[in-house]
């Protein structure tokens, strides 16, 4: 393996913002495209289906209404609300409509622009009304009205059809719910990746400008040189190269204290990793391994290159470190 090669952006890191990006464009595109009625799909004349009597569930259909929706039911759920309105076409045959927020505002922006001539094709997919709903609508419909002249749940079917219009949710709703999830699930991890390569790059140019390409790769040249591809790791003769989380390059001089540090998930170790704490105070994981004496060896290492370094976590390496670090920021005397 050339392992000047980690002086450059992780391909492996390239390719999973590739896949992830077209996972998330492709659910993305999926669901727009399954919560909206398809290009060649007919949509039919409400009142037609209704004369007929088959105005069944899922058909698209469009109604001409000329007058502004009347809300008589609104359904919470969670933090959503559903609302439910009457809408009738020139001829006064009355429809049951659900509305966005948004469908219902277009709709009343436009009636107030004209009133006397106002006219709307709403559309939408139809679906099987149900039983409190046909409640709400006979109850709604029912005030004011003599007894004579109310309507019954019997009646309700001819004045209303068997079905209801509904602009924003489409026989595959639900499928597309789901794709937009995977979509948003996907473009959280997809984002972080983005983040890591933003920042590998950033460090990475940094470490460049600030040691020399050819000094680093020469170092990562050298016969002595002790790789450790799969920690993330490498011990030249001069720096500490880590591509673990982000691009590293550390002075031996500069660290002060390295321990292993364990992380752990319901009582499970899930990540071993060697914490590097340097005279700037700063921290750097730059090594990973479930496989301790990888870590250990990696640190011995080090010590080999510097044995004034602290290895391993006691309150004793603690409190000397934190000596060190003071002395470290006292000013030099010339």
């Amino acid at each position: 393996m050339e392992y000047q090669k980690i002086l450059k952006p992780s391909k492996k890191l390239l390719i999973t913002i590739v896949i992830l990006t077209i996972i998330v464009a492709s659910a993305m595109v999926g669901a727009m495209i399954m919560n909206s009625p398809g290009k060649d799909e007919e949509c039919i004349v409400y009142n037609d289906l209704m004369n007929e009597g088959k105005d069944e569930e899922d058909k698209y259909v469009k109604v001409e209404i000329v007058t502004l929706p009347y809300e008589f039911a609104v359904k919470e759920e969670n933090s959503s609300k559903e609302r439910f309105y009457f809408v009738a076409d020139a001829e006064n045959y009355l429809y049951i409509a659900r509305l966005s927020p948004k469908k219902y505002e277009e709709i009343e922006k436009k009636y107030k622009e004209n009133p006397d001539e106002f006219k709307y094709e709403l559309k939408g997919y139809i679906f099987n009304t149900p039983s409190e709903l046909k409640k709400y609508a006979i109850n709604s419909y029912n005030k004011g009205l003599p007894a004579d002249e109310r309507i019954s749940y019997s009646d309700f079917q001819s004045y209303f059809g068997k079905t209801y219009l509904d602009d924003r949710i489409t026989p595959n709703t639900e499928y597309a719910t789901v794709l937009l999830l995977v979509g948003i699930f996907f473009s959280i991890f997809d984002l972080v990746a983005i983040i890591q390569f933003i920042i590998s790059v950033a460090q990475t140019k940094s470490a460049i400008k600030k040691y020399g390409k050819e000094e680093l790769e020469s170092e990562l040249a050298k016969e002595g040189m002790s790789a450790y591809p799969k920690a993330k790791t490498f011990i030249t003769d001069k720096y500490v190269i880590s591509n673990m989380s982000g691009f590293h390059v550390l002075n031996y001089e500069d660290i002060l204290w390295i321990y292993i540090e364990k992380r752990k998930q319901r009582g499970m170790t899930v990540g071993k990793f060697i914490l590097a704490l340097t005279k700037q105070g700063k921290k750097y994981f730059i090594s990973s391994s479930m496989n301790e004496d990888v870590l250990k060896e990696i640190m011995e290492k080090i010590y080999e290159k510097n044995n004034t370094v602290l290895i391993g976590y006691t309150s004793e390496n603690s409190k000397e470190y934190k000596r060190l670090r003071n002395e470290a920021k006292k000013p030099q005397r010339l």
